[in-house]
């Protein structure tokens, strides 16, 4: 089920370098999952994050975005 989800999201360009990113998630045995972008040009790493949708929101969220929703 992860392989299909990794195929529906939609990852931005890297926001230093413009590069694409590529999603990694595994889980361990007790089925926690972990998961980052990491950007293939440049290498800079997104947050771990506990599911695929949330590395996805942390790498497409840019600092315009959290601007406009603070105003």
């Amino acid at each position: 089920m992860q392989e299909e989800q990794k195929g529906k999201i939609k990852l931005k360009p890297c926001p230093f370098c413009g590069g694409s990113g590529t999603l990694t998630a595994w889980s361990d045995p007790n089925g926690v999952i972990s998961a980052h972008i990491h950007c293939d040009k440049c290498g800079v790493t997104g947050p771990f994050m506990k599911t695929i949708e949330d590395a996805a929101d942390m790498w497409n969220t840019r600092d315009t975005d959290r601007r406009t929703q603070n105003e």
